[in-house]
């Protein structure tokens, strides 16, 4: 495995401890670094990205714009795919409440109560026309359930910071209009009616584990668990594989096992993920193309996208937090600072670039920001890369730079991504920044701001 920029094993050498006296705490304070001014790399990028959202052009977000996302026609307002309906809507949600809520539209809550006045009366949001029966399954049946799959998890992004009850029951008539779906999509000859339509194919009914996973843990429903582990197992071989769709199946996974840990569905994602970062599909760069395999349609195999970046950051998160194991975390590192911060444009979008294992970069023959999906899906996950910079850990096991098991009871807090970010619960305060550079050698200061006895 390529080495990230910043090795995460060599983390205490390249920082600083400063513990500051207090009524609490005995320490002698050590000799203050100073800090750097500018505003630290990964918050300049999620402001950047937050700023296109909220104020960018080329389109511009408006409530008519997001709107059209959840509208039962194929052909209301400018979209970029006309048939996902709730994908942009569902990412926009997500997104937002990634930021503080100082920074939320004022129109934000309203808004949610307009995409929810969209819902159909079986539950759906877009077409009520497509029947989902085995004889008319079909790309646009997939389509639709891909765009509803994000937008169930948008509501319930929503329904976290904005706790309203018609939210709730929203993504409850939601999660019932899949529950109806699963009979008709989880056989073997709707797989094999849909394996090769790409995008389209079965990969979005299998995403489709994410959102129900989030159901059961808000709601409290085992049945929406039940319905999850029944459709995850359908999940299709890499081959040429939607890598999006593939990659948050995988999420949603860890989320069930988040949620209830069951071995069995850690089991799975540990043999998928090692099997995709020991094949041609993982990048030297840290993240994966677009579409996995020899697809040659577009080059779509020979260019990255922000999403699968974003999805592949947050599945290495899951799994070091679930397993203790430093190859996730490095992993995940070596993706945030050398594959998705490289995905992301300068006016905070983000989306495709051509490469490739054999060439590297590649030139492109145009712009591919793809504001519809990945300048969203790349915001909530770069803003939740800050929940991992300090953690706190009641009790620890991990395995050693020498391959030995380690594991300590006690409260430990760890320093585990060198970026600025400042820390505090009810025994501690952290804050680390990074120094004014000396002879080019980059260093970070850890200061301890409050400590109780």
């Amino acid at each position: 495995m390529p080495a990230p920029v910043h090795a995460v094993k060599s983390l205490a050498a390249l920082i600083t401890l400063v513990t500051l006296a207090t009524a609490t705490a005995t320490s002698t304070a050590a000799t203050a670094a100073t800090p750097t001014t500018s505003t630290d790399e990964l918050t300049f990028r999620i402001n950047l990205a937050a700023d296109r959202l909220l104020r960018g052009t080329e389109p511009t977000f408006t409530t008519d714009f997001i709107l059209a996302d959840v509208a039962s026609t194929t052909t209301v307002g400018r979209r970029r795919f006309d048939n996902f309906h709730g994908d942009l809507s569902g990412r926009y949600l997500s997104a937002i409440v990634q930021l503080p809520k100082a920074r939320h539209p004022d129109n934000f809550q309203q808004l949610i109560r307009d995409i929810i006045a969209h819902q159909q009366p079986d539950g759906r949001f877009g077409r009520a026309s497509l029947a989902f029966t085995p004889a008319e399954l079909g790309g646009e049946h997939m389509a639709l359930l891909w765009g509803n799959g994000r937008l169930l998890v948008g509501l319930l992004d929503a329904y976290a910071t904005y706790p309203d009850v018609a939210t709730l029951n929203s993504a409850v008539r939601l999660g019932n209009f899949f529950l109806q779906t699963i009979d008709v999509c989880s056989t073997p000859e709707a797989v094999e009616r849909l394996k090769d339509l790409k995008a389209h194919g079965y990969i979005c009914f299998t995403q489709l584990t994410e959102g129900l996973a989030m159901l059961a843990e808000r709601t409290g429903d085992m049945k929406y668990a039940d319905a999850a582990r029944k459709i995850y197992p359908w999940l299709p071989p890499r081959a040429t594989q939607h890598s999006h769709g593939y990659l948050t199946t995988l999420r949603g996974v860890m989320m069930l096992y988040e949620f209830q840990r069951q071995p069995a569905d850690l089991a799975f994602v540990e043999k998928h993920y090692a099997d995709l970062v020991s094949s041609p599909d993982y990048m030297p760069f840290g993240g994966v193309n677009e579409y996995f395999g020899t697809f040659e349609e577009h080059d779509h195999n020979l260019r990255d996208e922000g999403c699968s970046e974003a999805d592949f950051l947050g599945l290495s998160f899951q799994l070091w937090q679930a397993t203790g194991k430093l190859e996730y975390l490095e992993r995940a590192e070596h993706c945030l600072v050398n594959e998705l911060s490289f995905n992301q444009f300068a006016n905070g979008d983000f989306g495709h670039h051509h490469l490739n294992n054999t060439h590297g970069y590649r030139l492109g023959d145009q712009d591919h920001k793809a504001w519809w999906c990945c300048t969203m899906h790349g915001l909530r996950y770069l803003a939740g890369a800050k929940n991992h910079i300090i953690t706190r850990h009641e009790g620890w096991s991990w395995t050693d730079p020498d391959g030995r098991q380690q594991q300590t009871t006690r409260t430990l807090y760890r320093v585990n991504l060198l970026s600025e970010s400042t820390f505090e619960d009810d025994l501690i305060g952290l804050r680390l920044f990074k120094d004014q550079p000396v002879m080019d050698t980059e260093t970070y200061t850890l200061e301890v701001t409050k400590a109780t006895s």
